[in-house]
């Protein structure tokens, strides 16, 4: 049985909601397509090795990066109104087939390519008015995009910085990033091993007060790594890198296990 390890505290694993009972005509249906489904129940084509699943629409083929279709899936519900240009998709969007292969997303736009700060950067690169003031009463400016570019890594730490709440982090034009595209970002990281820590540098992202949050929902898919996120509002120091959590915060750890 799986158990979310939290903070040295076990909880009950999240119910896997996708998972359901399908008709055989479906099933069979689908194998046309898509021959990787088998049974009535299933699990990302019932090969968890190369294929991941994380809400129950689209497939994720990891090796490659390519989403695949599942029936009643389409690429606007997806992708958005942008789902031309993520995907390189040219044919009619209609007809979309089951087991019909899209993409893949790319996200080296937000990765480090200095080999120094977070791993993926989605914060903003812009002078801000900060609160701090200086010797003569004027205000500081801040850029945290920088700031997280200049924290001190641990070679077992996979760090992502970005702008968030408790269940989701904010991209830098200020949309919320989905679930599905954070893990791509996260796997397709070339510095990013299976096992490795990954430490969220995203306001309120391990604030579990409703009973869920972004961290939580990291440690069940990436099982055997810990995840840190803060539990209230992160700083960080455009001069040297350092960051904090306000209001005596800190950062929780939880690990999905066994």
């Amino acid at each position: 049985m799986k158990h979310l390890m939290h903070c040295k505290k076990i909880c009950p694993a999240p119910v896997c909601h996708w998972i359901s009972a399908t008709k055989l005509i479906e099933i069979k249906h689908r194998r046309r397509f898509f021959p990787a489904y088998g049974d009535l129940y299933h699990y990302a084509g019932n090969n968890p090795v190369r294929y991941m699943d994380p809400n129950g629409n689209w497939i994720l083929d990891w090796r490659n990066g390519q989403w695949i279709a599942e029936e009643g899936d389409t690429l606007w519900g997806k992708f958005g109104k942008h789902w031309k240009e993520k995907t390189g998709y040219t044919g009619d969007p209609t007809k979309l087939q089951i087991g019909e292969r899209v993409g893949p997303v790319r996200w080296e736009t937000y990765s480090s390519k200095s080999g120094k700060g977070v791993h993926i950067n989605f914060f903003k690169d812009k002078w801000v008015e900060a609160d701090e003031i200086d010797s003569e009463g004027n205000h500081l400016s801040t850029n945290i995009h920088i700031a997280a570019e200049k924290i001190t890594r641990d070679p077992n730490t996979f760090y992502i910085g970005a702008h968030g709440f408790p269940e989701e982090i904010i991209d830098m034009n200020n949309r919320g990033v989905p679930f599905e595209d954070l893990l791509e970002a996260i796997w397709y990281n070339p510095d990013f091993e299976p096992g490795m820590t990954i430490k969220l540098l995203s306001c309120n992202t391990g604030n579990d007060a409703s009973g869920n949050c972004l961290a939580m929902d990291l440690a069940s898919v990436f099982v055997g790594s810990e995840v840190y996120a803060p539990t209230d509002y992160l700083h960080m120091d455009s001069i040297d890198g350092d960051y904090w959590v306000d209001n005596d915060g800190e950062f929780q750890w939880w690990i999905w296990e066994e």
